[in-house]
């Protein structure tokens, strides 16, 4: 009888400890499943080669009396407006505005963060698409919906994306239109000199069919950028 129950009480103990293994390793399995998550995450890939990818342009910006080149490239590059900033025509309707930190004439950038790019540089973009758009185009804005904090070859880096409005006033009947654009941008600091540096891709089309063109885009010029 003592034998009988010596055994059950054996048999119950193994049991137990194999269903209390069976249970840890499968926490231990989703704990890294989990954390190969969080790391693909952080870790997301260029839509493309980068190599074979768009025309290469520079960056020159300045902060703290050190002045750096960046290089970064452009989707389909076919002109830069000559102004403040470079706007870049593309091939597609999409539009792509790169601006740098410059020390004289810059905004400072609130907090130091570049979460603050917009509104911090608002104003200094306005001008920008201002001497782009030029006569019947008024009220410039750029509607942030959206960021999220990214690192891309050991860059920093905040995306956002938002709306981009503006009003067109017809020269013939005088009416004003009201425009809004999808846009996607990207904004981090040079290495260097921790300069600010970010660019804004606009989708440009009237269906406003592109958004995942103006996606991809504004990531493989994340990825393209370097010093």
């Amino acid at each position: 009888m003592k034998r009988k129950l010596i055994l059950s009480l054996m048999c119950g103990f193994l049991i137990i400890s194999f269903a209390t293994g069976c249970t840890k390793g499968k926490e231990e399995i989703e704990n890294v499943n989990n954390e190969n998550s969080i790391e693909s995450n952080n870790n997301e890939q260029p839509t493309t080669n980068i190599e074979n990818w768009g025309v290469q342009e520079n960056i020159v910006a300045r902060k703290n009396s050190i002045t750096t080149t960046a290089w970064i490239k452009f989707p389909t590059l076919s002109g830069i407006v000559r102004g403040t900033g470079k706007i870049a025509y593309q091939k597609d309707k999409t539009l792509v505005i790169l601006d740098a930190e410059r020390e004289t004439g810059s905004p400072q950038l609130l907090e130091d963060n570049i979460e603050n790019v917009f509104p911090s540089y608002f104003e200094q973009t306005k001008v920008i698409i201002d001497a782009y758009r030029q006569m019947n185009y008024d009220n410039f804005d750029f509607q942030v919906n959206q960021k999220e904090k990214i690192k891309i070859n050991d860059y920093e880096m905040v995306k956002f994306t938002g709306k981009h409005t503006y009003t067109f006033k017809d020269v013939n009947t005088f009416e004003v239109e009201n425009v809004e654009l999808n846009f996607v941008a990207y904004a981090t600091k040079l290495k260097s000199n921790g300069a600010v540096v970010y660019w804004i891709v606009i989708d440009e089309s009237e269906e406003q069919s592109l958004t995942s063109t103006i996606e991809e885009y504004s990531k493989n010029m994340a990825y393209s950028l370097h010093e």
